[in-house]
């Protein structure tokens, strides 16, 4: 153990680049990052997926509710604009089979 802590004072007042864990190589190292990295992306792009699937499974709408517009205007010749609105909207729609 002295002669690492040695070594290690030595590479230190050398200016060298002493390694974090000596035993393993650097590109040895990088490459276990790499594929920690990628394992940890994959595993994320897997939940993202498994969630995005169980949400198509929700439950279906089946009705809309449609709120009357109001004139803020409050010009009477302007209230033919919001009663269309109200109406067009309360229609029965193609988006939505079950409401008709």
């Amino acid at each position: 153990m002295r002669s690492d802590l040695k070594r290690l004072q030595r590479e230190s007042d050398s200016g060298r680049a002493v390694s974090a864990s000596p035993g393993v190589p650097s590109k040895q190292r990088h490459s276990r990052t790499a594929w920690i990295a990628a394992t940890a992306f994959a595993a994320l792009l897997a939940l993202g997926g498994w969630l995005y699937l169980l949400r198509g499974r929700e439950k279906a709408i089946d009705s809309v509710a449609v709120l009357p517009f109001a004139n803020a205007s409050d010009d009477p010749d302007t209230e033919y604009l919001s009663d269309g609105i109200t109406e067009a909207s309360s229609k029965p729609s193609l988006s939505c089979p079950a409401c008709a």
